[in-house]
């Protein structure tokens, strides 16, 4: 049934549209990220009286970045309202 089986569904991928082949080379099913949502810069720490055993931002991104690392997480959202300046130091050494 040029493709078709009896039930009406699409046998072996074959289809004419080029559209269609394109989408079915794609992996089946969905993909996850495993995220880190609200993760706060150094300043960010100090300003809200946090505790923290880093007593400079560059040995607390560098933290960070190893901690995302270690548990496999692949995206992250730098979280420190009203303030992106604070959040360029952290933000600068993901893209590198």
């Amino acid at each position: 049934m040029n493709g078709w089986n009896e039930a009406g569904m699409l046998q072996n991928n074959i289809t004419q549209s080029q559209a269609l082949n394109e989408a079915l080379k794609q992996p089946n099913g969905a993909r996850f990220y495993r995220c880190a949502l609200q993760v706060n810069p150094f300043a960010y720490q100090g300003r809200h009286a946090k505790q923290t055993a880093f007593q400079n931002e560059a040995d607390y991104n560098d933290a960070i970045i190893a901690a995302c690392h270690a548990k496999k997480i692949e995206a992250i959202a730098v979280t420190d309202h009203y303030r992106i300046s604070d959040s360029l130091g952290l933000t600068t050494i993901l893209f590198i």
